[in-house]
């Protein structure tokens, strides 16, 4: 079966971390060194660890609504979490693209970068996941992207000139456990 793969993973995993656990490690730093606070802070952690953990969660659920929202628009189909991320399939390649990039515009809105890597080819369906090597091209493109970018193979180049998108080369990447050199292209919708 031909189908359009794409993976989206959540940037803000790397920043939400930061942001939460900086503060945790500073406080448990304090804990070794200032005794009569380190009964106080040793009640405090928990609560800043269920603190961080709601905060991820409510993060994480926003997301998913963002991209399921995206995905019913244009067609798209969820095939499973892949821990930081979703990957979902189409019935082209345009609409993969545009939903990319009406996933990334939702979630900068919410203060979340996201990064998609996007590719067309030959399927396996097993019951409610797909497999084969266009599954694997689609992941390894999108970890080159950077935040917020969404890059797309040569071949969703290809298959949707005339379709109103853009394209920006990225180069020649080597993706791991794939022959070759694959181009890569930043794509966007023209406005």
């Amino acid at each position: 079966m031909l189908g359009v793969c794409a993976v989206v993973l959540i940037g803000w995993a790397l920043y939400a971390a930061q942001s939460v656990f900086a503060p945790l490690a500073f406080a448990l730093f304090i804990m070794a060194l200032v005794w009569p606070l380190q009964r106080r802070l040793q009640r405090d952690v928990p609560e800043l660890l269920a603190l961080a953990l709601t905060m991820a969660m409510t993060i994480l659920r926003k997301h998913n609504e963002i991209v399921r929202h995206s995905l019913f628009k244009n067609s798209g189909k969820e095939i499973k979490h892949t821990g930081d991320g979703i990957m979902a399939t189409f019935d082209g390649p345009a609409r993969a693209v545009r939903c990319a990039d009406a996933l990334r515009d939702a979630a900068a809105n919410q203060g979340m970068s996201v990064r998609a890597g996007l590719h067309t080819g030959e399927i396996e369906l097993r019951d409610t996941d797909v497999t084969g090597i266009a599954v694997v091209i689609a992941q390894r493109i999108s970890a080159l992207a950077a935040p917020n970018e969404i890059l797309a193979s040569r071949t969703v180049v290809d298959l949707t000139a005339g379709a109103g998108l853009e394209f920006e080369s990225r180069g020649e990447h080597q993706l791991k456990g794939v022959p070759g050199t694959w181009p890569t292209f930043a794509a966007q919708t023209i406005p």
